[in-house]
């Protein structure tokens, strides 16, 4: 338990939470996750340009590794008569943003949201308070079709609200 609390709250520069107290980026991404896991998970496919990737230590090489990578959950309806679709969305280009539609033939949203969390700076050795920005876009879809814009290294959570059915 303190091997635990003191990986995630110190480890030098991999903890998740500065000896100062503020959160580590990866302290963000934890608490982004942790929104998007509300829910049952359901299939999720994403077509996205791959690169090939060498192999580094006990990791293997890809011939085809993803850009883009994504996750989806759905939370049951609440008292308000919505469930919440979640999408995970992961730009690992460190130098390109990504740009895509979503397809929303099949429900009816009545309203959606992106969360990114964006660095200027890839790989910064500077252990400083928000290294990491949080930004909220209300997102509206013309036509049933969602357009997305992720930044460079990037993480998203897209969150879409269904009215439910009678």
């Amino acid at each position: 338990l303190l091997a635990t609390h003191w990986s995630l709250s110190a480890n030098w520069l991999f903890g998740a939470i500065h000896e100062k107290g503020f959160a580590r980026p990866a302290f963000e991404v934890l608490r982004l996750v942790g929104e998007a896991l509300h829910g049952v998970l359901i299939p999720t496919s994403v077509q996205a340009q791959t690169v090939a990737v060498k192999g580094i230590g006990q990791v293997s090489s890809q011939d085809a590794m993803p850009l883009i990578e994504a996750m989806a959950t759905r939370a049951p309806s609440d008292r308000s008569g919505f469930s919440i679709v979640r999408v995970l969305l992961i730009n690992k280009d460190p130098q390109r943003a990504a740009r895509g539609v979503l397809p929303l033939t099949a429900i009816n949203p009545m309203r959606a949201s992106l969360s990114i969390l964006s660095s200027s700076s890839l790989f910064s050795a500077n252990d400083l308070e928000g290294a990491l920005t949080r930004s909220e876009t209300v997102l509206e879809a013309p036509e049933g079709r969602l357009p997305l814009h992720l930044p460079a290294h990037s993480v998203a959570l897209l969150s879409i609200q269904i009215p439910q059915s009678k």
